[in-house]
């Protein structure tokens, strides 16, 4: 259950068991709070890292439904439907890499490159099992969402020093 102190801060309790744990997320860091400091390390990395993949899912999503409506409403054909999906990937690994470069402040081309293979497996998988997993447009996209992230990683790290 969360509760919004203001936009910089939120809390989150989490139950593990019988102990009570408490993951306390700032805009610019994330600080775990528990008896065991394996479990702090163990939670800041994880959260460093899957709250800027949902992040940059949910831009994603938004894109792409954003992207699916101007066609609707403009008539666009098909074909467009490709490169949009392409801009709104390119820009979710963005977000993502630049999130999670913001949130751990060092180290940004490894948070990139780490956040853009976490958006990489879900294609890989779903592009093997339906067959369209050669090509040079999914290289393109490979490359793409790698290079996107790492710049984005980059950024969310400058960004954090000011």
């Amino acid at each position: 259950m969360g509760v919004v102190k203001d936009l910089r801060h939120f809390c989150t309790n989490l139950t593990d068991g019988n102990k009570h744990l408490r993951l306390v997320i700032k805009l610019n860091r994330v600080i775990a709070l528990s008896e065991n400091k394996k479990n702090n390390a163990a939670i800041k990395l994880a959260a460093s890292y899957i709250l800027p993949l949902l992040c940059g899912t949910a831009v994603s999503a938004v894109l792409i439904a954003l992207s699916a409506w101007l066609m609707c409403v403009l008539g666009l054909p098909h074909s467009t439907a490709g490169g949009a999906s392409f801009v709104a990937l390119a820009a979710g690994t963005l977000a993502s890499g630049a999130l999670c470069g913001l949130i751990r402040r060092r180290g940004g081309l490894k948070c990139g490159a780490i956040c853009g293979i976490l958006f990489l497996l879900p294609m890989l998988v779903i592009s093997a099992v339906s067959g369209n997993i050669s090509g040079s447009a999914f290289a393109g996209k490979i490359l793409t969402i790698m290079l996107v992230s790492c710049i984005g990683g980059v950024l969310g790290v400058n960004a954090g020093h000011r």
